[in-house]
């Protein structure tokens, strides 16, 4: 942007011409200050940054404190000047945010842990399945590691060495969005050991470490897993899934046994309920019986010539001294007991 002004004195034009641009290209003084300022925030980043406890193998590259860098870019024509500081380490962004639990997801299955010096067996395969086994190894959970903000940390570092404030005052919001922004260069990182040549060739040498101490049945790992041990895992798991169908056919037996139970159960009140429905009739029999045969004898008592010549559920036959016969009717109470009794249609057995 170009500034013009025009001057007029003592009959004398005088023009004055300001370029702006001068002062955003990289040998101006605010070029100058920017990459001193961008400079000091990778250092700032790279002290902050964490150092690796385990070993380093060949296929991890430089150290994480080696690969930070910084860099500028200017626009004059827009009065602009970009720097961005970050690592060129694809697991520098995890060690600075955090992972597994401390980043707000959760824990997550290993798939390989490297061992933790030259020639130990500790190695780590979630897919491998120990020679004269069936099942892989038990699984090993990642809590995750807690978020270290060297990033954050050196950005705040690098102000406070170029005395400007590293804080936010309410209501402007000049610093506070590149406070708590996350370095854009660093979202596309996976994060994740690339299966190259290196990989695979320390890979293949852990193994042999591995393999070398599984057969001679020393400890494998830290956490003293043997062959033995190995063993004890698989014995404890057949040992569990045994008890598993074990709880399965007693849940099924008990099922069978309690169906029987109540069929069982059933049975015996249907037959309840039909006993219970023949007394009614049995003792309702016996009645009319004892009432026809009660009824019977007085009769005979008042009449000694005659003789009785049998009985139904209308009445009883009455034998004459001459010979003839004739029925005589039981009274309504008799008669409405064989009635009850059901044998009112039918002849009834002769008493004795």
């Amino acid at each position: 942007m170009v500034l013009v002004r025009r001057i007029h004195k003592r009959n004398a034009n005088i023009v004055v011409e300001a370029n702006a641009e001068v002062l955003f290209t990289p040998e101006s003084d605010v070029g100058v200050w920017q990459r001193r300022f961008s400079a000091r925030v990778r250092e700032a980043a790279a002290a902050y940054a964490p150092s690796n406890k385990r070993p380093r193998w060949g296929h991890y590259g430089k150290p994480l404190k080696t690969t930070f860098t910084a860099s500028t870019t200017y626009q004059p024509g827009r009065m602009r000047i970009y720097s961005a500081v970050g690592s060129t380490s694809p697991h520098a962004y995890y060690v600075d945010q955090g992972t597994g639990i401390y980043n707000g997801s959760g824990p997550y299955p290993a798939k390989i842990l490297p061992p933790w010096h030259r020639g130990s067996p500790s190695l780590y395969e979630a897919t491998w399945i120990p020679p004269g086994s069936r099942h892989r190894v038990q699984p090993v959970m990642i809590k995750g590691q807690r978020g270290q903000e060297f990033f954050d940390k050196g950005l705040r570092r690098g102000f406070e060495s170029m005395r400007m404030r590293s804080y936010q005052v309410p209501g402007e919001g000049l610093i506070g969005g590149v406070m708590n922004a996350v370095p854009t260069g660093l979202t596309n990182f996976l994060g994740n050991t690339a299966v190259n040549g290196a990989f695979l060739a320390s890979l293949a040498e852990w193994r042999s470490w591995r393999d070398a101490a599984y057969n001679s049945g020393r400890v494998l790992g830290n956490g003293g897993y043997t062959a033995e041990t190995h063993r004890r895992h698989i014995a404890a798991r057949q040992r569990a899934a045994q008890r598993e169908q074990r709880k399965i056919r007693r849940a099924q037996q008990s099922a069978i046994r309690s169906k029987a139970w109540r069929d069982k159960q059933k049975s015996l009140k249907s037959d309840a309920a039909k006993s219970t429905a023949k007394k009614p009739r049995q003792n309702a029999q016996v009645k009319a019986l004892q009432m026809a045969k009660n009824e019977m004898y007085a009769y005979f008592m008042k009449h000694p010539g005659a003789k009785p010549g049998g009985y139904n559920s209308q009445g009883f036959w009455v034998v004459s001294p001459n010979g003839s016969r004739k029925l005589h009717y039981w009274s309504i109470p008799t008669a409405d007991q064989f009635a009850e009794a059901g044998v009112q249609h039918k002849a009834a057995p002769k008493i004795r």
